[in-house]
């Protein structure tokens, strides 16, 4: 059984038959099933020339455990112009923050990688990836068809 099936979400992105929670299902299960109480991000590194424009970003995620003490839980998130796709580029920052906190988050539930981590580079090859293996799908059956329609 996955993760993603495991807990109550259906935020949930499946690419080459891997699931990947999305960000908004990741902070839902946090909430709904792990009594979140509470966020806080700090910059680390602000995006400049002489670190090809790398914000980073710290998230430290905090939840109620059973027995009522606070549990605390901390990730890096990192965000270049070579990391992310061109719609993104103008807000390395946000998307910083948002891996870290993904990241804190994951520390926290378990779950395996945020699809928004993966990156545009990742997705592009999964994608090109799935195009072809259609493609060759595609050629297979009107070979098959073409070889039945002639015997």
């Amino acid at each position: 059984m996955s993760k993603v099936k495991k807990h109550a979400t259906d935020k949930v992105v499946k690419l080459q038959g891997k699931e990947y929670v999305l960000f908004e299902g990741l902070l839902e299960v946090g909430h709904n099933e792990y009594n979140l109480v509470g966020i806080e991000t700090e910059m680390l590194q602000i995006p400049n020339k002489e670190n090809e424009y790398t914000a980073i970003t710290q998230a430290v995620v905090k939840a109620k455990g059973e027995d009522g003490e606070i549990q605390i839980y901390s990730g890096l998130g990192d965000a270049s112009p070579k990391s992310v796709g061109k719609m993104i580029q103008s807000h390395i920052i946000r998307m910083s923050e948002t891996r870290a906190i993904g990241r804190a988050l994951r520390f926290l539930t378990g779950f395996g990688t945020v699809f928004e981590e993966l990156g545009e580079i990742e997705k592009k090859k999964q994608k090109e990836r799935k195009e072809t293996r259609e493609k060759q799908e595609e050629k297979q059956a009107v070979t098959k068809a073409l070889l039945h329609k002639h015997s």
